[in-house]
Order: structure tokens, then sequence, then C-alpha cells
């Protein structure tokens, strides 16, 4: 067992612990991933409540979804409040900072799950998300689809997207002005 870490002000716990088991990377290593490529993720993530996916246990093992700000975060996780139709109100986290980053990677949140709005228009979505489903394992087929919509989107609305993986097999095509996600999952 190696000694404690603390990584941008977060101190680090079960530092060893293996979050995905078939490439053994550990709970440290994925919180010095979040903030290495802090300065790329961020923009993406700035103005935007939050969905944790916890994995406490590993990749692989059951995980579970947060929403809320827990009550006892440290004060760097911002807070954001917002009013739902049906269940009132939910305290959800917006991410801003290395922090944030090392705190959500010390819960075990492997994929952040961004809402497609901001925080002062939360009504107001500026990301729309297309989601490629194969109906077999042929991920070409996704792979295809993805530039197929890319290039539909630059030729017929003028947006720029650029492309990106989100792991699991997932491609995005985000844009400024309106971001369109293309989603695929094998």
């Amino acid at each position: 067992m190696s000694a404690p870490a603390k990584i941008s002000g977060v101190e680090i716990s079960h530092p060893d612990k293996i979050l995905f088991p078939k490439s053994g990377i550990t709970k440290l290593e994925l919180v010095e991933y979040y903030v290495a490529v802090a300065d790329y993720m961020l923009p993406h993530l700035q103005n935007r409540p939050i969905t944790m996916q916890r994995f406490p246990n590993g990749i692989g093992k059951i995980g579970f979804y947060q929403k809320e700000r827990s009550e006892n975060a440290p004060n760097y996780v911002k807070p954001v409040r917002v009013k739902l139709k049906n269940e009132g109100s939910k305290t959800y986290i917006l991410v801003h900072n290395n922090s944030t980053l090392a705190y959500l990677a010390n819960q075990a949140n492997i994929p952040i799950h961004t809402w497609l709005s901001r925080k002062g228009n939360i009504n107001k979505p500026d990301m729309v998300i297309w989601d490629l489903d194969p109906n077999d394992d042929d991920f070409e087929k996704v792979r295809e689809g993805a530039f197929l919509l890319r290039d539909f989107f630059k030729e017929y609305a003028g947006i720029e997207p650029f492309l990106k993986t989100t792991g699991q097999a997932v491609l995005t095509l985000p844009n400024r002005l309106i971001s369109v996600s293309i989603i695929c999952r094998r």
C-alpha cells in the first residue's frame, strides 16, 4: 500500500485501488489523468451541471449514478441549484477547476455526464446528441454513420464539428454554437 497522495489539493483515498482491472489502472492514475487533461476537458464541462456515474469497486462491477452534490463536498466543488418540473429542485455539481476533476476521480466517477444546457439557460439546451446503436458488433457501421452525420451538418448547417471519442465506443461531434454529439455504443 502506498503513502496517501494529494493532488490539486485533494487527498486521494485508496490510491492503489484498481479501477480498470484489465489494464491495472489505479484510482491515483485516474486522478492524475483527469488533472493532466484538465485544459482539454474543462472547456467541455464549464457551466454544465453534471451527473456522476461512480464505480467504487472498479469498471466491471456494479456502479451507480449520483445526481446531487453531496452536502459534505468541499467548497471548490461548486453547486448549481436546478428547479425540476416534478421533483422540486436538486443541487448538481459544476466543474470549474482541477480540484473538482481530482475530487470526481477520487469518487471513482469515471464517465462525467454533462447536461445539454448550461447554468443560466438550463431550459435551453445548446447541444444535441445523436445516439448510434448498431444491431450487431460491427463498429465500422457506427464509425461510418458518425462521419455521414458530421459531413451532413458541416454541409447543410454550416457546423464545423470535430470528432472525439469518449470511451466505450462513443464518438461525439461537438460545436460551439450548437454542439452536435454523436454517441455510438457497441
